[in-house]
This record gives C-alpha cells, structure tokens and sequence, in this order.
C-alpha cells in the first residue's frame, strides 16, 4: 500500500512539472495545437520555448529537433 501512494506522488509531480511548462511558454502558438515547423519561429529561442512546452524531447510531435538532441531549429539565429 505504501508503494502505491510514492508511485501516485511520483506520477503527480511529474505531471506538475510538465503543466508548469505550458504555463512559461507566452508565444503566439498553441504547443498541443496545430503542426508547425521552424519556418514558423523567427529565433532558437521562441522555437526552444515552443519546443519545451510541447513535451520538448521527450515527444517531438512538432518534429522540430530533427537530430534528436534536445534542441530545437538550431539553424535559426
């Protein structure tokens, strides 16, 4: 029983950490939204945060980490 409830918290604090990405993210895009590329960013940085907020590495839906390490657009200034 006491294995449970540390696997509920366990479970719960992560998904806390994944809304608290959605929540920084201020940019004109939806992360969970319509598909987009890097063409739709003007900077690493916007793509970066877009790319974080919308479970970043862990699920690339956006696809805009075409090398798989972490960093989205790397060819945007």
């Amino acid at each position: 029983m006491i294995d449970g409830n540390v696997n509920d918290d366990v479970d719960h604090a992560e998904g806390n950490e994944t809304d608290s990405n959605v929540s920084e993210y201020t940019g004109p895009y939806d992360p969970y939204g319509q598909d987009k590329n890097c063409g739709d960013f003007d900077t690493h940085d916007d793509a970066q945060a877009f790319f974080e907020a919308a479970s970043g590495p862990e699920s690339d839906r956006h696809r805009l980490d075409r090398d798989g390490n972490g960093v989205a657009c790397e060819s945007l200034p």
